[in-house]
C-alpha cells in the first residue's frame, strides 16, 4: 500500500500497531486496576502517533485508522471512547456485533474464575491471582484460546465507564446510533471479507454457539460439530421467535430437512454476518 502510494504520488505512512490477545488483553482481575489491556495497548500505539508521526514527515492530525476483523472492531470500541486520536476510520469486515459486545462486569469475573479452574489453581483472591501470574504464559494461552474458547467464551471488552465514559452497559443494536454520534472521526470506509468464517472452520467444529439474548445473556444454541438444519432452526426460532426466525432462515435459504453439507455452508454464512459484519 505504502509503495502504491509512492508509485500514484500521494505518499502515505504506514504503522502497524501490536497489542496482547486473548485472556492476556482482556481479563478482568480481582484486582480491577486497569481493564481492557489490549485497547489501552492500541491506544498507547495510537498516542505514540500523535508524539512522534510529524519526525516521520506524517501529519498528527491526518490519520486514519483501518483494521480487519478484531482490528476493524476495535476501531469501533475507540470510537464509543471520548479520546480522538485519528480522524478517518476503514472497517473492514468487523463491527461491534451482539458476539463481540463488552461483557458485563459479572460475567469477566465468571470467565475468571473460569480460567483459574482449567490451570488448576484452587485459591482465590489476592493468593489465586498471585499463582496465576507465576503460571507459564503458554499455559495461560492454551487454557484460554484453546479449552475456553472451545466452551464458548470469548475474550471481549468489559464495560468501564473510564474507557466507554457515560455509554458504558450499551447494548449491540445501539452501536450503529453510537458511532454515528462519534463525531471527531470525518470519514468512514466500510468494505466486508467474504465467507471469512470459513478460515475458522476447525474452531468452528468444537465450538459452541452463544448468541446475545433479550435479556442480554448468552445463550447456548448447540455444538457446531453436531449442529444439524433441524438443530440450528429450532434454535433460532426460539432465540428470536417465529416470525423473525422465519425471516433469517428464508433469507440464508435454511430448511430443517435441508442437505446437511449445503446447510454447514449457509450456517457459515451466518455465522460470518453475525461475528464480522455486525447484521
Amino acid at each position: 500500500m505504502v509503495e502504491q502510494s509512492l508509485q500514484q504520488n500521494q505518499p502515505v505512512i504506514a504503522a502497524s500497531i501490536q497489542y496482547r490477545l486473548g485472556a492476556l488483553g482482556s481479563l478482568l482481575t480481582p484486582e480491577e486496576t486497569e481493564t481492557n489491556i489490549f485497547l489501552r495497548d492500541q491506544r498507547n500505539g495510537l498516542l505514540w502517533i500523535q508524539k512522534f508521526i510529524s519526525g516521520f514527515g506524517g501529519d498528527a492530525k491526518r490519520v486514519t485508522a483501518f483494521g480487519e476483523s478484531g482490528g476493524s472492531i476495535s476501531i469501533c470500541y475507540h470510537m464509543l471512547s471520548d479520546v480522538p486520536l485519528f480522524n478517518r476510520v476503514g472497517l473492514m469486515s468487523g463491527l461491534v456485533s451482539a458476539m463481540m459486545a463488552p461483557r458485563r462486569k459479572d460475567e469477566a469475573k465468571r470467565q475468571y474464575e473460569r480460567l483459574l479452574e482449567v490451570l488448576g489453581i484452587e485459591e482465590r483472591g489476592a493468593e489465586g491471582l498471585e499463582k496465576l501470574r507465576k503460571v507459564d504464559v503458554e499455559k495461560v494461552v492454551e487454557a484460554a484460546s484453546d479449552k475456553m474458547s472451545g466452551e464458548g467464551y470469548l475474550w471481549a471488552p468489559v464495560e468501564d465507564p473510564e474507557w466507554f465514559g457515560n455509554r458504558a452497559g450499551f447494548t449491540w443494536d445501539q452501536v450503529p446510533e453510537l458511532l454515528g454520534q462519534c463525531e471527531w472521526v470525518q470519514d468512514v470506509l466500510m468494505g466486508v471479507t467474504g465467507f471469512e468464517v470459513s478460515a475458522l472452520v476447525p474452531d468452528l467444529r468444537r465450538l459452541k454457539l452463544r448468541i446475545l439474548t433479550k435479556e442480554k445473556g448468552l445463550t447456548q444454541i448447540d455444538n457446531v460439530k453436531h449442529l444439524t438444519p433441524k438443530s440450528f432452526s429450532d434454535g433460532i426460532l426460539e432465540l428470536v421467535g417465529q416470525e423473525n426466525g422465519k425471516r433469517m432462515l428464508d433469507a440464508y435459504k435454511i430448511t430443517p430437512e435441508m442437505d446437511r453439507n449445503i446447510f454447514l455452508i449457509s450456517a457459515m454464512r451466518w455465522w460470518g454476518d453475525v461475528v464480522f459484519d455486525g447484521k
